[in-house]
């Protein structure tokens, strides 16, 4: 036996509801088109098959179905507003690498940009600043702990502003995981916001265009 799921009207004034039902007669495993419940099911058919139906004016049912299960629709995640810096995973020549990216924030005091005499960025009151994905936080994990006050990757916490999160480089930077080395501090749970994977479009395009250079 087979169960699908399916959605069915009642007439024209029921609410669509959802119901399951067994059913027993073999069609196709593939064949996509309408059938009727009152001729049986559908033994060669995968369980949770997701079909469409309709109640008939002589009390069958019609049904339009699909194998198989139908992709979800997944919502995007929405990111927060107010963050200076957003740390993502991704990859570069099918390496891991982690990608710093600044949100075009004016110098203030919770953020201090590279340029000038400074050779790289530091952000302060990372709780609500710092943007970082799930994926990003593993790959932090994977840096070399040195023994040098400043690191590729600096996280520590300061008396009386709180955690900060600092790098080498300009205000965007892309890390190589697993080799880059952090300050004496080495490694911490910084506190942060969780934010979506997502990769700018502006990497991307840059990534495809650096890529095939080097190929070339």
């Amino acid at each position: 036996m087979t169960k699908i799921k399916y959605f069915f009207k009642r007439g024209f004034d029921d609410p669509e509801q959802e119901l399951e039902v067994t059913i027993d007669q073999t069609l196709p495993a593939h064949n996509f088109g309408d059938f009727n419940l009152a001729d049986g099911g559908l033994d060669d058919l995968e369980d949770g098959l997701i079909a469409i139906g309709r109640f008939l004016c002589d009390g069958a049912v019609s049904v339009s179905y699909v194998c198989g299960e139908p992709e979800e629709e997944v919502e995007e995640e929405e990111i927060p507003e107010g963050l200076y810096v957003h740390v993502l995973a991704a990859k570069l020549h099918g390496k891991d690498v982690i990608l710093i990216e600044s949100q075009g924030q004016e110098a203030d005091e919770h953020w201090v940009p590279a340029g000038g005499s400074k050779i790289g960025c530091v952000l302060i009151g990372t709780d609500t600043r710092l943007g970082m994905s799930k994926e990003a936080v593993e790959l932090l994990k994977t840096g070399i702990k040195s023994n040098d006050a400043i690191g590729d990757i600096s996280i520590f916490e300061a008396t009386g502003k709180g955690w900060c999160f600092s790098w080498l480089g300009g205000v965007d930077s892309i890390k190589p995981a697993h080799e880059f080395e952090y300050c004496r501090e080495g490694y911490s749970d910084i506190p942060h916001v969780t934010i979506p994977n997502t990769l700018p479009q502006s990497f991307v395009e840059w990534k495809e265009e650096h890529e095939r250079e080097e190929a070339s």
